[in-house]
């Protein structure tokens, strides 16, 4: 993925620089789990010319925060420390072990339930809780399948349905990440499959619970639109201004909800891929339960974790990664954990200090710029709109209130 962008902004800026001569800041923790059927961002590309030019990754340096922003509890933010690079201690994993449902005290176990969010690190644990989860919700099950076409028709009907019945088994992920038949009920939570619009906050994994099925009677009784409520107000917006008045005159359709409508994806299939499918479904699937993966970048107060078996490559990145989601360790709970898999990762130990010793981020700054007492000072001012507020900053520059030796003016 880095290379591509590497080479996108090389051929859009016309630039044969690293990165089209951009300035780019990538924000992250390797010790976390990788992108899912994707390399390491610091392994060379799988093309065969990457390896005589300079890896794009090469071209970073590395600033490590001191501080960290989701934790507030000391011994738990040692603890993850710890855990993050593989050095956790005897007492470390025996307080993991004691934060599994069965060992905790009925008042502590009452605090988590179904509804809990559930993270796991296989797609077939969290199918298997979603599906629980349905079963003891009260309503009906709605099974929305999708419809699959070969985009070049062949006159041998034969192949034509095997390669169908192809696509109907094939893994969600190799299908444009649209399942072939999704279950849903009413008011469960549910998240996006896709990248639907992204200026519009509809993209991949914003979470959601579903309030309406839409059916439509023409030509036949088929379901033509779901409707979401986003956990943020933002997400949907435009959506929700382009629904039609049709849909604004039922009662029960409130203003606050999302229309999703079907999506389109083609993937191959075959055994050289040499066929092409086009799969119309609805991007939405539960999440009641979702992988670790996906929960990659949030918070959460509250979660249960099953981790029950060692996945051979991950090590300690799925518990660091599981675990580092919580804010607050009475919020966590495990289904299973086995300690034998919290192992360390050499490969991403050994690049860190690789990138420390390569460090070269020194300051620039020439003495001309120091003033008598050898200080420098850099004020950030955050504006809605710079050019309304501009005669307000030139005025508060000419006032001498600040006198910076950098000023760093952001829009938003």
């Amino acid at each position: 993925m880095l290379h591509y962008i590497d080479e996108r902004l090389r051929h859009i800026k016309c630039v044969d620089l690293p990165f089209g001569d951009l300035n780019v800041l990538a924000a992250g923790d390797l010790y976390h789990l990788k992108t899912v059927m994707d390399s390491w961002i610091f392994d060379v590309p799988n093309i065969t010319y990457a390896n005589l030019t300079h890896s794009a990754w090469d071209a970073f340096k590395l600033s490590e925060l001191s501080i960290v922003m989701r934790q507030d509890n000391l011994i738990f933010i040692e603890g993850l420390n710890r855990l993050r690079v593989g050095s956790q201690t005897s007492a470390d994993l025996l307080w993991y072990m004691s934060r599994c449902l069965e060992n905790l005290t009925p008042p502590e176990r009452g605090l988590f339930s179904i509804k809990t969010p559930h993270m796991f690190y296989s797609n077939m644990a969290v199918q298997g809780h979603n599906k629980q989860f349905m079963d003891e919700m009260d309503g009906t099950v709605q099974t929305l399948v999708a419809e699959d076409s070969l985009v070049q028709q062949t006159a041998d009907s034969a192949c034509a349905q095997a390669m169908l019945d192809l696509a109907k088994n094939l893994d969600t992920r190799k299908a444009g990440a649209l399942p072939y038949s999704i279950d849903l009920k009413i008011d469960i939570p549910v998240e996006l499959a896709v990248n639907v619009d992204v200026p519009d906050g509809l993209t991949n994994g914003v979470k959601g619970t579903l309030r309406a099925i839409e059916w439509a009677l023409f030509p036949t009784r088929h379901v033509a639109c779901l409707w979401v409520l986003f956990d943020e107000e933002r997400i949907g917006l435009q959506a929700r201004a382009k629904a039609t008045l049709q849909h604004r005159r039922q009662p029960c359709i409130h203003t606050s909800w999302t229309p999703i409508a079907r999506w389109g994806a083609r993937f191959a299939v075959g055994p050289r891929k040499a066929v092409e499918v086009h799969r119309v479904q609805f991007p939405v699937v539960p999440c009641a339960a979702r992988t670790i993966h996906k929960y990659q970048g949030g918070s959460l107060q509250r979660a249960v974790i099953g981790l029950a078996r060692y996945h051979p490559g991950s090590s300690n990145r799925i518990h660091y990664t599981a675990i580092s989601r919580l804010t607050d360790p009475t919020g966590l709970a495990f289904t299973h954990l086995n300690p034998m898999g919290v192992k360390a990762s050499d490969v991403i130990g050994a690049h860190y200090a690789h990138k420390r010793a390569a460090a070269l981020l020194q300051p620039n700054i020439g003495h001309t710029m120091l003033n008598s007492s050898n200080e420098i000072s850099l004020v950030t001012l955050n504006f809605r709109s710079l050019h309304k507020n501009i005669d307000n900053l030139r005025r508060t520059l000419a006032s001498d209130m600040y006198g910076p030796t950098f000023m760093v003016l952001t829009e938003t």
